[in-house]
């Protein structure tokens, strides 16, 4: 299962002519959705199509942060 999470396109400030950038923002509960158990006692959390074991839920945060997500709690 992947999750659909959703981002939108803003106006960054780089030079004299706008750049388009994706802003990620996903909630906490979103998030945790991602986040099957699986048969070693911990989680199969998937998002952007890559599947990530971990042990607690804990992990996700980190993890969306590092994808360049801003999480809403």
């Amino acid at each position: 299962m992947d999750c659909k999470l959703r981002g939108f396109t803003g106006f960054g400030s780089h030079g004299i002519v706008a750049a388009m950038e994706t802003i990620k923002t996903a909630s906490f509960e979103s998030l945790i959705e991602c986040a099957i158990p699986n048969e070693e006692g911990g989680f199969d959390f998937t998002l952007d199509g890559e599947v990530f074991k971990i042990k607690d839920t804990l992990e996700i945060t980190p993890i969306a942060t590092k994808k360049g997500y801003i999480i809403i709690y």
